[in-house]
């Protein structure tokens, strides 16, 4: 019988006098052995933290511009530019005159866009916007509820709690059209 140091990889080495082999494995490092060493770290970016004298910046956010109001059969300008200047501000607005006698009207702030489509309204003067995208409603999918509950219950509650719901559709499905366990809101 013969023996090879492949066969006895998982021995420890033979403790006789006539005989040394060093061991391939690394022995492992205890924590009581182990050097206890401390590193000194510095933070390069430390001095920020004691700077207090810079002012601190306000990132709060700017109210988003009303969407433009298209007028559209303007035949004379200079009237509709006199007619609005009685209800607001020649800086309060931007008026671009288009093609096929259209003027494209950008208003500054939210308070001007309402004040000239509520003028507008009040004298039928024909025109196109769209909705501000802080009034747009939201489209919600109410799932789970059965099909049988009153759309006047729905909307009770959560008028109750707080809510607008503007119209309320039972979903059905696509092919057979019977009515499914949700609601649409908007």
């Amino acid at each position: 019988m013969s023996s090879s140091s492949e066969d006895d990889e998982g021995l420890s080495p033979p403790k006789n006098g006539w005989q040394n082999v060093s061991s391939s494995k690394r022995t492992k490092v205890h924590l009581s052995t182990a050097r206890t060493e401390t590193i000194q770290l510095h933070n390069k970016y430390s001095f920020l933290a004691t700077l207090s004298d810079e002012p601190t910046i306000d990132y709060t956010t700017q109210p988003k511009p009303p969407p433009p109001i298209f007028v559209y059969g303007v035949t004379n300008y200079s009237e509709m530019i006199s007619s609005f200047r009685h209800i607001v501000a020649d800086d309060q607005y931007i008026a671009k005159c288009m093609a096929d006698n259209t003027v494209t009207i950008n208003c500054h702030n939210p308070a001007t866009y309402r004040t000239l489509i509520k003028y507008m309204r009040d004298f039928n003067i024909i025109h196109h916007t769209y909705e501000p995208k802080d009034e747009r409603a939201y489209r919600i999918v109410f799932k789970y509820v059965h099909h049988s509950v009153h759309t006047a219950d729905i909307t009770a509650e959560f008028e109750a709690k707080g809510h607008r719901i503007r119209h309320i559709i039972n979903g059905r499905h696509w092919k057979t059209k019977d009515p499914l366990n949700l609601f649409i809101f908007y």
